[in-house]
């Protein structure tokens, strides 16, 4: 009888341990095939491409109260160290430079509107918070997360980032922006 049961706890474990491998090589299947696809992104100067974007009570966001003035968009993941990392960042930045950019972190392949709710909470996020879907993520071609564009008043890319990024950055953007008008 012990041996039976030792053998049905050995099964148990084999299977948890294939459903753990098969789990970590599909992640990484996804990262090498994001990895393959480089690092291009929207180029500078072209009009932003549409959002199709929810917030984290999963209604849809309208963007008229963003027009007219900059606005950062930083396109995250809940499961990516380094947009994770940049949070306290992109906090001090949106405390210190609220009243010229408006900084909003977009969730991509992350999940729905309540996992972008608890990931925010969880990871002390101050800022708005949306959700994109796969579509808008390829409209704006982030390939790799974390990925900012600085868009300006009249909707142009003006400023891109792909990879990690901090209020200096942000003030660096801000300032080319305001010596281009």
């Amino acid at each position: 009888m012990q041996d039976e049961t030792a053998q049905q706890e050995d099964k148990a474990s084999f299977w948890e341990r294939m459903v753990r491998y098969v789990v970590l090589g599909g992640a990484l299947l996804m990262v090498a095939i994001m990895a393959s696809q480089g690092t291009q992104t929207l180029p500078t100067g072209t009009t932003a491409p549409p959002l199709s974007i929810w917030d984290t009570a999963g209604d849809p966001v309208d963007l008229a109260p963003y027009r007219g003035r900059p606005l950062l968009l930083n396109f995250w993941a809940t499961w990516c160290g380094p947009c994770v990392s940049e949070i306290p960042e992109l906090n001090r930045a949106h405390e210190a430079l609220g009243k010229e950019v408006n900084i909003v972190g977009v969730m991509v392949m992350s999940g729905g509107p309540q996992e972008a709710k608890t990931g925010a909470q969880r990871l002390g996020i101050r800022y708005p918070v949306w959700v994109a879907d796969d579509a808008t993520a390829q409209r704006w071609q982030v390939s790799a997360v974390p990925t900012s564009f600085l868009i300006d008043g009249a909707g142009k890319v003006r400023w891109t980032a792909n990879g990690t990024v901090d209020e200096d950055d942000i003030r660096d953007a801000l300032q080319s922006l305001r010596q281009e008008k």
